[in-house]
């Protein structure tokens, strides 16, 4: 009575294999979660970081009182040689610092940049100022944090009456998902724009802030010990900085490399005398990672890059299969 049952369920596991969708379906990265539709295949993907400056739409937003955002400082040319960048770059992933919000980000890929194929996007946007962290993607992302909601106690600078510092407006300006660009490898992605400012408060908030990402990171990374950690961003801090140092210390799966050396410079972007960009990444990453290719990138002559922004896009490149 059974046989029959039993020679198609042998039939069925001598089939071709399972295509990414097929896959997905099988191995969810969230009970219940699949892709809207199969991955693409690459040898290696491509992800760039950049902070914009001052990117607000042209749309006043009541809820946020500020010149920049109440009067936008994006102009045509601007925008127009953005997009230029964005193209010659090439981009699978991009994360950008300092931009207004998601709708922005999908308005301009549908409309001056659609030939690249962003179809994903991430954010999670602050209710009353507009440096937020924006990612575009053509690649699947999964879950996403934010840390708008969180306070951020510092006990490396304390007032003169020796009262903890504390804070949350800032980590708006941080945010975390994950990427996946194959079926079985995971991309825990942090984008960061941390507090500017050279006091010794100003360093204390970052350090603070750095302790919270890398605490996440730690309990994320326990879901999951072969995922990858890529921390992206303006760490408003310069390479030798106790921030960077403090970025990159961790435990084995979330210590930290800094893959560009220490003299290489990406701000100003018509002159470029220091860095406060980095693309962190933890021993899964560096696996994968093409040795030759973390680099600050010029995609356009610097004087144009200066219009788009005071900071030059960091670029990293890693094979996926």
């Amino acid at each position: 009575m059974h046989k029959p049952f039993v020679i198609l369920i042998v039939a069925l596991l001598g089939a071709s294999p399972l295509s990414a969708q097929e896959h997905y379906a099988a191995n969810p990265f969230i009970s219940g979660a699949v892709l809207p539709y199969a991955a693409p295949v690459a040898d290696s993907i491509v992800i760039v970081s950049w902070n914009v400056e001052h990117f607000t739409d042209y749309n006043d937003n009541p809820y946020i009182n500020h010149r920049f955002e109440d009067s936008s400082m994006v102009s045509q040319e601007k925008l127009l040689l953005f997009a230029q960048a964005l193209e010659r770059l090439d981009a699978d992933v991009v994360i950008l610092q300092e931009f207004e919000s998601l709708a922005f980000a999908k308005y301009l890929s549908e409309k001056y940049f659609s030939a690249l194929g962003y179809r994903f996007f991430s954010s999670s946007e602050s209710p009353d100022w507009y440096m937020n962290i924006v990612i575009m993607s053509r690649i699947p992302l999964g879950v996403s944090h934010g840390y708008g909601s969180v306070y951020t106690t510092s006990t490396y600078w304390r007032d003169s009456s020796w009262t903890d510092y504390t804070q949350a407006h800032l980590n708006n300006r941080i945010h975390t998902t994950s990427l996946f660009p194959t079926p079985d490898f995971e991309i825990i992605l942090t984008g960061v724009h941390l507090k500017a400012g050279r006091y010794a408060r100003d360093t204390a908030v970052r350090m603070s802030q750095i302790d919270m990402v890398r605490g996440h990171h730690e309990k994320l990374i326990a879901n999951n010990k072969k995922a990858g950690i890529l921390w992206v961003g303006d760490f408003n801090a310069p390479p030798l900085s106790k921030e960077i140092a403090l970025a990159k210390k961790g435990k084995k799966r979330t210590r930290l490399i800094d893959g560009i050396a220490p003299d290489v410079c990406s701000h100003p972007a018509d002159a470029p005398r220091w860095r406060l960009d980095y693309m962190l990444y933890n021993k899964e990453i560096a696996k994968r990672k093409n040795l030759s290719d973390s680099s600050v990138e010029v995609p356009l002559p610097n004087e144009q890059m200066r219009v788009i922004s005071d900071h030059l896009p960091l670029r990293l490149q890693l094979y996926v299969k």
